[in-house]
């Protein structure tokens, strides 16, 4: 009755010689009859025979009839796959088996690619170092600088991956236009402006302690740099307006500058001066340098707004005649915190006094005009008195669609 059945399932005859070569799978020589066999059947006996791991997409279905005999089990294995449509690929010792098209699909993916990346706001040498991590074993990439370009050449899958990444990191960076003012202030009048001097320093914050630092401004200036913060609601501009409409205020400078965030930022306002000095062979040299007031800041964006402030005031100026007529001495001092204000909101550096003379004349109307006596009829004065130097930076965040 055995003998009557017909076969649909398979029958294998193994037909060779093992042999000790590393080669043995390889060769190792089979004959095969499988009769109506599902496809999954026979990839599931070529595993057990070669000792792979062998996978099929899941549009690999069918059933097979094949006859051979005494052949290398992979050359069976590839002429049973081409005899129905189907191949395979296999990597780190595994074979997949697909059909012909997704054979096609899967070798153009794996084949590499070259994609220029065109960078838009950041510098395509710094978004280097990020990207090549993504790169595969094969692929390579490379900086034009002309163009600010990255080209890279590598498999479809980390070039997309690339790309993702360049999306997320190639944003316009935020940018703080920085206004202020350097104004000398009469002493007295800039003891009575609104301003909150009790803000502190980030770096080590002591509730309700001014901010000062300690310099010895030589001969030029005196006092101790602080740092405070227009009070809410006052307007610096109609404040400075009407001091100036008193004569009690004199602005000497009001540069504005553009940064980035986090980058640092530089405002000079003074002049320069030659100072004769001799080189090694004794030749006179002339050499020039600031006397100057230099602000150097560096503005963090933060959330909702509020912006810390990297401030480094240092002033200059000159100190006296150096000793033995070698020209003059320049004192040079700065400062140095950080202060957390709001966009908008004015940061205030005084403290820093000087002395000047302030001449005045009074006269008696119409009689101090006749030739000869008109001068019997007037006087003239000289008065010291203190201003101070006074520093306001407001900071204000640019958005990207005013850019």
């Amino acid at each position: 009755m055995l003998g009557n059945l017909k076969w649909k399932a398979l029958t294998i005859v193994f037909v060779a010689t093992l042999t000790t070569s590393t080669l043995w799978a390889q060769e190792r020589r089979i004959s095969v009859d499988f009769q109506d066999a599902d496809i999954s059947v026979v990839l599931r006996t070529f595993s057990e025979i070669s000792g792979k791991n062998i996978i099929a997409s899941k549009n690999v279905s069918g059933k097979v009839t094949v006859s051979l005999r005494n052949v290398p089990w992979r050359v069976a294995f590839s002429t049973i796959l081409e005899m129905y449509g189907l191949t395979y690929t296999e990597e780190a010792g595994i074979i997949k088996v697909m059909t012909v098209d997704e054979a096609k699909t899967y070798r153009s993916a794996k084949m590499p690619v070259t994609k220029v990346f065109q960078i838009k706001y950041a510098k395509a040498s710094e978004l280097q170092a990020s990207l090549t991590s993504l790169l595969t074993s094969t692929g390579k990439m490379v900086v034009d600088e002309r163009t600010n370009s990255l080209v890279v050449t590598d498999v479809p899958d980390a070039l997309r991956e690339i790309e993702n990444l360049i999306n997320k990191l190639d944003t316009p960076t935020p940018q703080v236009l920085i206004q202020a003012k350097i104004v000398e202030i009469e002493y007295s009048a800039a003891k009575a402006l609104g301003i909150d001097w009790s803000v502190t320093n980030p770096a080590s914050p002591v509730s309700g302690v001014p901010f000062t630092v300690d310099i010895p401004l030589g001969t030029a200036f005196t006092g101790r740099v602080r740092f405070g913060k227009l009070v809410s609601g006052m307007s610096i501009d109609a404040i400075i307006d009407m001091l100036e409409s008193e004569s009690k205020a004199n602005i000497l400078s009001q540069p504005s500058i553009v940064a980035l965030d986090n980058e640092e930022a530089e405002i000079l306002s003074g002049k320069q001066i030659p100072i004769i000095t001799r080189d090694i062979a004794g030749n006179q040299v002339i050499q020039f340098y600031n006397v100057a007031l230099r602000l150097r800041v560096r503005p963090h964006i933060g959330p909702n707004g509020v912006i810390l402030m990297e401030l480094n005031p240092e002033i200059s100026d000159i100190a006296g005649e150096a000793p033995g007529g070698a020209g003059v001495m320049i004192a040079t001092q700065q400062a140095r915190t950080k202060l957390s204000v709001r966009d908008g909101e004015t940061i205030v550096i005084g403290g820093i006094i000087r002395t000047r003379k302030k001449y005045g004349e009074s006269r008696v109307p119409f009689i101090s005009r006749i030739p000869l006596i008109g001068v019997l009829f007037k006087s003239r004065s000289e008065d010291i008195e203190k201003v101070e130097l006074m520093i306001f930076v407001t900071p204000k965040i640019i958005s990207y669609a005013s850019q």
